[in-house]
């Protein structure tokens, strides 16, 4: 009796041990299970960040040829585009034409020559579409001495028998500076001193460079204009009164036209400088001023606004 007894009494136990153990297996597995996809989804994107090197498909959409290329964190548009051109000899130095210009874009944006892969995120085995585009040639290119930046001059149909005149209109609307605050020069020195002579008396031809000059020492004054430095271009101005308030019509003339609400109200407000009043010659000139026989000769300065916070301060003041 007492044999039976103990045995009716421990197999419940030991069913009830085997049990425990089962669940709690069952528990440890299925933790382990749900934890399974969260450690291989980081590991997945601490893999994408440290990765050195990863392989991507360049699409040469001109031949709808497609070809793999290893690039690494420090490899940059440009040098993809550089093997692209060695590969299907694009350019003039491969007998190519000079106005096709090759392009990578992804994603349907271009991408420009010095940036990295590693900064754009791009996902290994991603696809760049590699094309092909007709470059506009620039009419005449001019290189402005006070910021040493070239700008490219389009929209001239000949420029042999194109005016001065109209030469400087087109950059004073890309450089915001008025016409009588700089000059044109050739590469050989030459002044384009009449507005009336066409350009091939200076012999210039399409696609020549000419240089832009300013009065010397307003190198600091005009690039501050240009970026809307108020502080700077009010410690600029000319000891001289009548120097001073042609200094103070130019840089309410380029603020306008680049939109610096900011330094047109200083202006407006401290200087009483008018947005419609012309900026007309440099003291030093008006002895020989004459007429203007060009309408941007005189025009006002409220018509160079491009802005919208500029163009409230300016026409409030008229």
């Amino acid at each position: 009796m007492t044999t039976t007894a103990t045995k009716s009494w421990m197999t419940p136990r030991a069913t009830t041990t085997i049990a425990t153990t089962r669940t709690t297996t069952t528990t440890t597995t299925t933790t382990t299970a749900a934890t399974t996809p969260q450690s291989s989804s980081s590991k997945r994107s601490l893999s994408f960040l440290e990765i050195d090197q990863m392989l991507i498909n360049v699409h040469f959409v001109p031949y709808d040829e497609r070809f793999l290329l290893t690039v690494t964190r420090q490899t940059t548009v440009g040098h993809v585009k550089s093997i692209c051109e060695r590969r299907y000899k694009i350019g003039s130095s491969f007998g190519g034409t000079e106005d096709k210009v090759l392009i990578l874009s992804y994603a349907g944006s271009e991408l420009h020559s010095t940036w990295f892969f590693y900064d754009l995120a791009i996902q290994p085995g991603s696809t760049l579409k590699c094309l092909l585009k007709t470059e506009e040639k620039p009419s005449i290119n001019v290189r402005c001495a006070f910021n040493n930046e070239l700008i490219k001059v389009y929209g001239i149909e000949n420029v042999r028998t194109s005016s001065v005149i109209d030469v400087k209109v087109k950059i004073t609307k890309l450089t915001g500076l008025p016409l009588t605050a700089f000059r044109l020069v050739t590469q050989k020195g030459t002044h384009l001193m009449c507005d009336d002579h066409i350009l091939d008396v200076y012999g210039i031809v399409n696609g020549d460079t000419i240089s832009l000059e300013t009065y010397r020492g307003w190198d600091g004054f005009l690039t501050s204009c240009q970026l809307g430095f108020t502080t700077q271009v009010l410690k600029s101005f000319s000891s001289d009164d009548r120097e001073k308030q042609y200094q103070m019509r130019v840089a309410m003339y380029v603020a306008a036209h680049f939109g610096h609400s900011d330094l047109v109200l200083n202006l407006m407000n401290k200087h009483c400088i008018r947005p419609d009043e012309p900026v007309r010659d440099h003291p030093s000139r008006e002895w020989c001023s004459m007429d203007p026989h060009h309408p941007d000769w005189s025009r006002q300065k409220h018509d160079m606004r491009h802005g919208d916070r500029c163009d409230k301060c300016v026409i409030a003041s008229i």
